[in-house]
């Protein structure tokens, strides 16, 4: 096939976007042990009610500024599409992915795990097709990471205007993401440093009441998990805002 043909496509787009990525923890589970119905109410309803109060409300002086913000839903994983061309395009995006992520456990009891990245991506609306580097990365970062919390993977110093704005921002933290044992290799496959991997003050930090009431949520999260592995999920994103709120970030 004539590889001019998809680029002859009306919404193909190829260019530097901002990639978040993220799960629902628990929802795999309950698609697969209660009924599908149920299962959207609690989770698919109650994300894009966030999803949209945080783009038509929150986000509101951010995105006056930003190129462009898609969002796509498939089972328990969220994709979020943003632009990149200057540092407030992926503090748009960064902002309503954390302020979600916040609102969904506090009002809702709901934990998710993301990550985002920035990078070349190709974009073709009418196929629902999503192509790129950064996808790979964040979904990768996703899988490997041992907490609930978002991980922002620094751009390479290619970008050195958008990496100086972008370490300006105290909506990055100090302090070290969890990996999961034996798993930093995967990351290194994939030339990723864990370095590189920075983790965001998804709670909102500039109100400390916010910090403490997110983790009273997840201490109650905590003490009623039955999945090991979910515990320690639960005990790592617990420590991050315990930790952030000592330094004085949360």
């Amino acid at each position: 096939m004539d590889k001019e043909w998809m680029r002859s496509i009306k919404s193909f787009r190829k260019e530097i976007m901002t990639i978040g990525y993220l799960d629902l923890l628990g929802m795999s589970e309950a698609i697969m042990n209660q009924p599908i119905d149920e299962v959207a109410d609690k989770y698919i309803s109650t994300f894009i009610a966030e999803k949209a109060s945080h783009l038509f409300a929150g986000g509101e002086e951010l995105i006056g500024e930003a190129t462009h913000l898609k969002y796509v839903q498939f089972s328990d994983s969220s994709l979020f599409i943003g632009g990149a061309n200057n540092e407030k395009d992926v503090r748009m995006t960064v902002y309503i992915i954390s302020g979600m992520m916040g609102c969904l456990l506090n009002n809702w009891g709901i934990v998710a795990r993301g990550a985002i990245s920035i990078g070349e991506f190709c974009t073709i609306e009418e196929f629902n097709t999503y192509v790129g580097k950064p996808l790979v990365e964040a979904a990768l970062i996703e899988s490997v990471t041992d907490w609930v919390g978002l991980t922002f993977l620094m751009p390479k110093p290619e970008r050195p205007e958008l990496l100086a704005e972008l370490e300006k921002y105290h909506w990055l933290s100090n302090l070290q993401v969890p990996i999961k044992a034996g798993k930093e290799d995967r990351l290194l496959e994939k030339g990723i440093s864990q370095d590189r991997l920075i983790p965001v003050r998804w709670f909102i930090g500039e109100d400390p009441q916010h910090s403490k009431k997110l983790a009273l949520k997840l201490k109650e999260l905590i003490s009623n998990a039955r999945d090991k592995n979910v515990q320690k999920k639960l005990e790592n994103g617990l420590s991050f805002i315990q930790n952030s709120l000592r330094e004085g970030n949360g």
